[in-house]
């Protein structure tokens, strides 16, 4: 028992025994004294020391209920320290985590990447010197992963430790014709046909991040989906938001996993093509900061559609 709660106690029995004892002693200064009155009033008199007998056990429960909610008090207190402290212990190591985090985000980045821009030139000009080299043709494809990964192991930390952006106005149309620009050489290199409108007066709110967005979402579709296929891009005005869609003809993506790709390292294995699992998960938080949303349904001609929807600006 708490040491408070044990003092409540005695001094609740010890004014329980005062009031006994004094209740006693006056009702026998009373009977001694006072006989013929006594006698007279005896009814009264004795109810009036019954009730003050029957009050005496009340004092016993205040003086206990007193005890408790002090000693509930201090466990509170003492608990809430005891919090606080964890509280703050927790903080001080996610801060730490933090910044090995950042520290090794730096290394991969700085420390990793130069060495490995490094080989790449040695074998790109090794394959200009002989362009079938399968040994060559892996190395470059393998390199190539390894920078994906890193860069997009850092793009993603950096998400992730944003709580918000500032939003402006942004016009899709022009943040999709400069992506389409960029991945122009690999749909040919694959012979897919990307099809798209184009045009102007998408406007959106949103951010720099988009770029990241649609190349996600593009490289994507274009890793998966067959050669000699095509890819459609679409804007699509909706009430309130703009939707972007990217329809692929790949594999096309299960049901049970059209939640899982947007998470971190949840990939699923498709036709045997290989990669870093981050893609769609740097697509999903940079939407997120921007207060948008992505999901993924079947393409009915075979593969999947992307959908990304923004509010108008």
């Amino acid at each position: 028992m708490d040491a408070s709660k044990k003092d409540y106690t005695k001094i609740s029995w010890l004014v329980a025994s005062i009031g006994i004892i004094i209740n006693i002693l006056y009702f026998s200064y009373e009977l001694i004294f006072f006989r013929s009155v006594f006698t007279k009033h005896f009814v009264s008199v004795f109810v009036e020391h019954v009730v003050i007998i029957l009050l005496i056990p009340l004092f016993i429960v205040v003086g206990l209920l007193v005890g408790n909610v002090y000693s509930l008090k201090k466990e509170l207190e003492k608990r809430s320290i005891n919090l606080e402290e964890t509280v703050k212990q927790r903080t001080r190591e996610l801060e730490e985590s933090n910044k090995l985090k950042d520290l090794y985000a730096d290394i991969l980045t700085h420390d990793v990447l130069n060495p490995l821009g490094s080989v790449s030139t040695a074998v790109e000009l090794k394959l200009e010197d002989e362009p079938g080299d399968e040994d060559m043709l892996i190395a470059k494809r393998n390199i190539t992963r390894a920078v994906e990964l890193i860069e997009n192991a850092n793009r993603y930390s950096k998400l992730v430790a944003k709580d918000d952006v500032e939003l402006e106005k942004v016009d899709l149309g022009e943040v999709l014709d400069e992506v389409l620009n960029d991945y122009s050489p690999l749909a040919m290199e694959k012979n897919i046909r990307i099809k798209y409108k184009g045009g102007r007066g998408f406007t959106a709110m949103g951010n720099a991040l988009l770029k990241d967005v649609f190349s996600n979402l593009l490289s994507n579709a274009l890793k998966y989906s067959h050669m000699n296929t095509e890819i459609a891009v679409n804007i699509v005005n909706g009430e309130g938001a703009w939707k972007v869609e990217v329809a692929d003809r790949g594999e096309g993506i299960k049901d049970e996993d059209k939640e899982k790709i947007f998470e971190r390292f949840k990939r699923v294995e498709k036709g045997g093509v290989k990669g870093t699992g981050l893609g769609l998960a740097i697509v999903k938080k940079a939407l997120d900061l921007q207060k948008g949303r992505v999901w993924v349904e079947d393409n009915p001609g075979g593969g999947s559609v992307f959908t990304v929807e923004l509010s108008k600006a």
